[in-house]
């Protein structure tokens, strides 16, 4: 009878309340008396009605409140609101819909900002002056008798442990089930809330309960959650939602909601794992208010924040002052970016309410909103609710409206949330406020000294949460958001481009350029692209951080370097050197060209060869191009098998294995100097390492005698360091010699880039893989450089080329000859000593520590005997951070490189003792003194040339750097529009971290305990590259575009074979493909077959040439968008026909950037791809590499990725294709570039990317179209991401090719676009998202202006053979020179547009080389 008394007191005082404030609203009106009198009437009818049962009356609401809002709420039992802000005035959509929620028996509201009315409406609340986080407003439970135990919350620290006073007390449980006793319940979403967790599991536990306790009970809890994408008929039709709709957070009433559909969407909600180990540990324990938020701190947090002494987690900032990135909730919420970024869940996309901007949000996230776990509620109704955004009008709102007749409200609030007027200074500095509505069941609420909320009662049973985050709006975003700054178009160029170019809009736009049925309708799974430039730096360096950088001796041909300073930041960081791409077009890359000649150069001297290639991709694969190489300058078909020695690197070993496979090579791997070479007459080549494997040099003239006496060819893979003071193999009989240049100046990077090199006598010059930098003349007589022997190339011989290498390491070899010229011979030899002396003093003290040090000479790398298990040893020195190498034979080695130290060798040797190593007789120490045994020492002159001799300062080499980079035209000058090439922006941002020590100092064969920062960022990159291809799996471990083809076909051809279909050897390859595809092909021993698709694939003409070869049929090369320059509509057609034959469709990624969010290799009907990241996914070109080409592919492809025989990577199939790369994932230092790509830009900036490109692309067409004859395009006449010129009238009309206007480009200051390729006459153009409208309109001005000058050569105004075109590029010599003997001017000569004048004018160095007389004399190397 008491608890009745007390709940009827307790409702009419609220009912008079509400009714004297109607009352006082309308007196102010001037309404009369009688109107009053029915309001307070109708108002005693509801709650009459509310109290005896199912609710009949409409609450009274203002006006514009949605009917479908007020109908909804009165079908539920209960409803829990996660709203945004702190309030909101009368009228305002809150109101509104609290009153609709006024019959609601059950009401918890969770909304952002700090609500001030909570002091004037609770004057008497327990314990609003302590601090806390959460509010509760809660009824008293009907169902539990008066005397019960008492239901106990329990809030610890920052919400990161839940539980009750005791453990049999159900506590949270009690409350979750209440909620769920009721028949149907609503749960309203907003954007700061992930699924998972703690309060998940208690969610999930609870509703269990209840089901089954009532079996009866058959309708689920309905979960309202808002998502970008999906339609009101979509909600009806396809998940059979409801959508109530109040007033969007922009301002937009409902009613204006509904008139754009298509601006409510809902998307397939992620699972989120964000929270599991937050959530493990005790929480600190110690709290002191004003001063920090105690935290439920796991290991893997406490790593990443610094924990005062006092056991509290800094805020970050003063009390009233925003959170800075290094406080505790920033930081939990890096946690959860981290571990899965892009799963923040964008209920209400506002501006102005991020999840990233809202760290006060985390608290709340972290504590109460994870009750959204979705994933045990995936298949049934949801409904809908967009709320608006409270604001400081909430002071004018009763909090008996928030509150709805509850016992209790717990809110969170951090210090700095609303004015000292609102929230009264004496609570400015904490975080807990506890609101208890007076007569209510609640008998008290406090906070404990460690901020642990307890909240106890005679029963309750209505509550609310409110969250209070305080001024956190648009303007605290970040403010270098990435999206912006790579989209070259603004969005009024937009507007004015679709007009030009004759379409509504951009989405027009894309459906007339996209067939309909391979659109993408699925976002991609990338992060939301929030956190801006350096949110994503902080979060990549949060992650890296995890590396563990240790003193590495391992060796293997991966070794410690130091990158000298000039070199770092004038080279390696200076986008005139990383963004500029191959040097196909000489004359504007003279600088690049100059500095691979030294690098050539250096090569050639330090291993003895006549020539060297201008690098190749790492000495694995080098080794396996020699093995072709010389295959095919002896009979193969006599002679077809190849030795390698033992001991040679496993992992050169193994990609060797690779490409011998479908060569028809049978390898012979055994101990070299146990082998009788003069009887091996099927030998047409050998492998050996100097120093090999375990450091020993050995002398290999009777083994080279043997092998050319029967005709077979020496190929020794050899260090570079030690050919500075060892002897050069060409001096014990090599044919080859190929190696790696990492250690001159070039990070580890895990495994790569670095260049490779490959040098060997002249006689094979034209046989060599790769490119050759040879010197011609220009034709004013000039020395130029240029590319030698480019008919060697695969563009040129197709199936019939030398090798299919395309992309080589030109920023890495013009790194390693900067290298050498800042350390000169002299620094080098100076170097080598060190690092040999280092090995000797290691070898000396372990000797005289008593261990078994190996024999023979060495040059870094000594040997010992473990003397029990090797692998023992090493792990107990991983321990150490010290990294040494063990061998099967129980042997340890340790290889010393430039950056150790000699206490790092007495550190190495200690550790060894203490590990148990030694123990027998000393021995007596070596001579220290960095010579190098007699029998192997250099002697005779090398690296004489000037270059290498001649820099000594820093001064010095800077303003040589400079000099070569103002040779060269990169995108530091203007855009390069070469199709099929994507020469967008790389960003400074992306590029960073490749500089980081923890990326650039990690060896690719460290323990994985030491790797885990780099695992976990080449994971969520290969997520990233899954997501975008709409396949299953991938692969890192491809070096290059044409190594990713290569890769792909490769897992084809073993998934053939696992199938018992080894016989299927055809592949069919449009005429228009990149001339490594046939290549890639004919190296996995594939026959081609050629179709045309001059305007695309004649579908009748595939499907026959399929059935003439369905039982050979192995695949299918095809790009997409074609190399035609558009997307072919029956692409889904074509890859169903390969699969009814027996075939598989391996698609090329080179024109990956047109697909970006708009479709996928997945969707046309692909089975595995390759992508080129140096394109599609913003790694700079580095004036011809680095490149990395990664595979995705199909489920029943996965088993077949690459592995490796070192560390194997996680992605390595159980069945392997084998290795393509010598490290497990190729080259992993780069791939932070793509992941920062991703990151920065997420699945809104990446599909605008692909938008705009195809935008640009269009544009300059419908500009150029009126003067230009414009390959055919498809049915809308729209091209994809570029499109190809066609000047076969030009040329007969006026003699003028191809070549002379993009020569005359050069004048213009532009690159020229890719030539002569795929039509012949012809220039492909691709813009890229990345340029402005303004170059394009630059570049496209040009292109008319040179038409005008054709223009002239048509009429005979100038001479056929004397004219800016034929004559172009003009240097600034031949402008300046005193004599001028042409008919056109200086002027037009060299300034023939008017922004030269402005922007400044590009002068190439050299004037139009002469091709044909570099190839007639070849000239590769500098003089002495």
């Amino acid at each position: 009878m008491d608890d009745l008394l007390r709940a009827a007191r307790w409702g009419l005082r609220i009912l008079l309340a509400d009714a004297l404030r109607l009352a006082k609203r309308l007196s102010r009106a001037r309404r009369a008396f009688v109107p009053v009198a029915l309001l307070f009437l109708a108002l005693l009818l509801r709650r009459l009605r509310h109290r005896r049962g199912p609710r009949q009356l409409q609450p009274l609401l203002p006006p514009r409140l949605p009917e479908t809002l007020t109908r909804s709420l009165r079908s539920f039992d209960a409803v829990v609101v996660l709203g945004p802000a702190a309030g909101a005035g009368p009228g305002s959509s809150l109101e509104r819909w609290l009153e609709a929620m006024a019959d609601v028996p059950f009401t918890a509201i969770l909304t952002e900002g700090w609500c001030s009315e909570f002091d004037d409406h609770f004057p008497h609340s327990v314990g609003k002056n302590f601090g806390g986080y959460a509010t509760i407003l809660s009824k008293p439970r009907v169902d539990k008798p008066p005397g019960s135990s008492r239901p106990v919350l329990r809030l610890r620290g920052a919400g990161l442990g839940l539980e009750p006073d005791e453990p049999t007390d159900e506590s949270f449980l009690v409350f979750l089930r209440d909620l769920f006793q009721s028949k149907h319940a609503l749960l309203v979403g907003w954007p700061m809330l992930p699924p998972g967790g703690l309060l998940g599991r208690a969610l999930k536990d609870a509703w269990s309960q209840t089901r089954r306790r009532d079996a009866r009970r058959t309708e689920p809890l309905a979960m309202a959650l808002a998502a970008p994408g999906t339609t009101r008929e979509r909600c009806f039709e396809d998940y059979g939602l409801e959508i109530i709709v109040a007033e969007s957070a922009l301002g937009t009433f409902a009613e204006q909601c509904f008139q754009s559909p298509a601006d409510l969407e809902i998307s397939n909600l992620p699972s989120f794992p964000g929270f599991g180990s937050l959530l493990d540990s005790p929480p600190v324990e110690a709290m002191h208010p004003g001063q920090g938020l105690p935290m439920s701190c796991s290991p893997a947090l406490k790593s990443q924040v610094s924990v005062a002494e006092s056991g509290v987690l800094p805020i970050g900032g003063e009390a009233r002052a925003p959170p800075e990135a290094h406080g505790p909730i920033a930081t939990a919420l890096a946690e959860v970016c981290k571990e899965a970024p892009g799963n923040w869940l964008p209920v209400m996309p506002a501006p102005d309410l991020r999840p990233a901007t809202l760290p006060s949000a985390k608290v709340f996230v972290e504590a109460v909103a994870q009750l959204l776990d979705v994933s045990q509620f995936s298949s049934v109704p949801l409904r809908l609710l967009r709320v608006a955004r409270i604001t400081k009008s909430s002071r004018r709102l009763g909090y008996r409206k928030i509150m709805g007749g509850a016992d209790l409200m717990l809110a969170i609030c951090p210090p700095w949330a609303s004015d000292a007027d609102s929230i009264g200074a004496a609570s400015s500095a904490t975080w807990l406020r506890v609101f208890v509505r007076p007569g209510s069941f609640v008998e008290a609420a406090h906070a404990d000294p460690k901020n642990a909320l307890t909240v106890t009662g005679k029963g309750w049973r209505r509550g609310v949460f409110l969250l209070a985050p305080g001024h956190f709006t648009g303007i605290f975003q970040p403010t270098d958001a990435f999206s912006p700054r790579h989209l070259g178009p603004l969005p009024k160029d937009v507007q004015e481009m679709c007009k030009t170019i004759g379409v509504k809009d951009l989405s027009a736009l894309m459906e007339e350029t996209i067939p309909a049925s391979v659109r993408r309708e699925q976002e991609l799974d990338l992060p939301d692209g929030s956190l801006g430039e350096s949110g994503s730096l902080a979060l990549l360096k949060e992650m890296l951080s995890k590396n563990i950088v240790a003193k590495n001796f391992i060796g293997m041909g991966y070794h410690g370097s130091h990158i000298p300073g000039p070199i770092l930041r004038n080279l390696l960081e200076n986008p005139g050197w990383y963004t500029a791409y191959t040097p196909y077009q000489a004359e504007i890359s003279q600088g690049r060209l100059e500095s691979l000649v030294n690098f050539q150069t250096l090569v050639c001297e330090l291993t003895g060869m006549e020539v060297a290639n201008a690098s190749l991709l790492d000495e694995g694969t080098a080794a396996a191009e020699a093995m072709a190489m010389i295959a095919r300058a002896v009979n193969s078909k006599t002679k077809n098998q190849f030795f390698i020695s033992d001991a040679v690197h496993p992992q050169t070993i193994d990609c060797i294995k690779t490409r011998a496979r479908y060569f028809g090579m049978e390898l012979v791997i055994g101990d070299h100097s146990k082998m009788d070479f003069a009887s091996m007459d099927k030998l047409f080549g050998a492998l050996v390492q100097y120093p090999d494997t375990k450091g020993r040099f050995d002398d290999y003239s009777s083994m080279a005698q043997a092998l050319h006496k029967n005709g077979a060819y020496l190929t020794v893979a050899a260090d570079p360091l030690s050919l500075v003071v060892a002897k050069p193999p060409s001096e014990f009989g090599a044919d080859v010699v190929v190696g790696s240049m990492q250690r001159f100046g070039v990070p580890m990077w895990f495994g790569g880039p670095s260049a490779a090199y490959l040098a060997t006598s002249k006689k094979q010059v034209r046989r060599m893989p790769g490119r050759i930098i040879g010197e011609s003349l220009d034709r004013l007589g000039n020395p130029a450089y240029r590319l030698t022997l480019q008919t060697r190339e695969q563009h040129i011989r197709l199936d019939k080329a030398t090798s299919n290498v395309c992309t080589a390491q030109v920023l890495l070899a013009n790194i390693a000859a900067m290298y050498s010229v800042y350390h000169r011979k002299e620094g080098l030899q100076k170097i080598a000593k060190k690092v040999h002396g280092l090995a000797q003093l290691f070898a000396s003290e372990a000797g005289k520590a008593g261990m078994a040090v190996g024999s023979g000479a060495f040059f870094d790398t000594v040997t010992i005997d473990a003397g029990k298990s090797a692998k023992t040893v090493v792990e107990a020195l991983q321990a150490k951070q010290l990294n040494l190498r063990a061998f099967d034979d129980g042997t340890v080695s340790a290889s010393f490189d430039e950056t150790h130290l000699e206490a790092d060798v007495h550190a190495l040797v200690t550790a060894l003792k203490e590990a148990g190593v030694g123990g027998s007789s000393p021995t007596a120490g070596m001579t220290v003194n960095g010579q190098i045994d007699g029998a192997f020492a250099r002697s005779g002159p090398f690296l004489e040339q000037k270059i290498f001799n001649s820099i000594s300062s820093e001064t010095e080499l800077m303003r040589y750097l400079m000099t070569l980079q103002k040779k060269d035209l990169a995108l530091d000058v203007s855009m390069i529009s070469l199709g099929s090439c994507t020469m967008k922006l790389n960003s400074v941002s992306s590029l960073a971290p490749c500089s980081w020590p923890e990326v650039g100092n990690m060896h690719p064969f460290a323990p994985e305990s030491q790797t885990a920062g780099y695992r976990e960022m080449l994971t969520s990159l290969e997520k990233y590259l899954i997501s975008c291809t709409g396949f299953d799996a991938c692969s890192l471990q491809p070096t290059s575009g044409a190594s990713g083809e290569y890769a792909g076909l490769l897992v084809i051809k073993k998934y053939l074979e696992a199938k018992g279909e080894g016989h299927r050897d055809v592949c069919i390859i449009p005429r228009s493909a990149h001339g490594t595809n046939p290549a890639s092909a004919a190296m996995c021993g594939m026959e081609i077959k050629w179709i045309e698709d001059s305007r695309g694939m004649d579908l009748e003409e595939f499907k026959a040439l399929c059935a003439e070869y369905k039982d050979r049929l192995a695949c299918l090369m095809v790009t997409y968008p074609s190399t035609r320059a558009f997307f072919e509509d029956n692409i889904q057609e074509i890859c169903a026909t390969v699969h009814e034959n027996g075939g598989q469709v391996y698609m090329d990624g080179a024109n990956m950037n047109a697909q970006l969010g708009l479709t996928s290799p997945g969707i046309i009907g692909a089975d595995v791809c390759h992508l080129n990241l140096h394109k599609t996914f913003s790694i700079p070109h580095g004036g011809g590499g680095p490149g990395l080409g990664p595979i995705c592919a199909r489920k029943h492809l996965a088993p077949h990725l690459p592995g490796h025989c070192v560390v194997n990577p996680s992605t390595a199939g159980s069945d392997p294709a084998g290795a393509v790369s010598a490290a497990p994932w190729g080259q992993a230092g780069i791939a932070c570039i793509p992941w920062m790509f991703c990151t920065m830009l997420g699945k809104q900036g990446v599909l605008d990317s692909g938008r705009y490109s195809i935008l640009n692309a269009n544009y300059m067409k419908s500009r150029l179209e009126p003067h230009f004859d414009i390959a055919p395009t498809n049915k809308n006449n729209r091209c994809a991401h570029e499109f190809i010129m066609d000047f076969s009238e030009i040329r007969k009309r006026s003699g003028i090719v191809e070549e002379d206007i993009a020569k005359r480009l050069q004048d213009y200051g532009f690159h020229a676009p890719t030539m002569s390729w795929p039509v012949p006459h012809s220039l492909m153009i691709e813009p890229t998202e990345s340029e402005d409208k303004a170059e394009l309109d630059r570049f496209c001005d040009a292109m008319i202006s040179i038409r005008k000058e054709i223009a002239k050569i048509e009429s005979g105004e100038w001479p056929a053979d004397d004219n800016p075109l034929k004559n172009a590029p003009h240097t600034q010599q031949e402008v300046c020179a005193s004599e001028w003997k042409h008919c056109y001017s200086r002027e037009e000569a060299a300034f023939p547009a008017a922004w030269l004048l402005k922007r400044g004018k590009y002068w190439p160095t050299v004037a139009r080389v002469d091709n044909s007389l570099g190839d007639r004399k070849l000239k590769l190397r500098l003089e002495a």
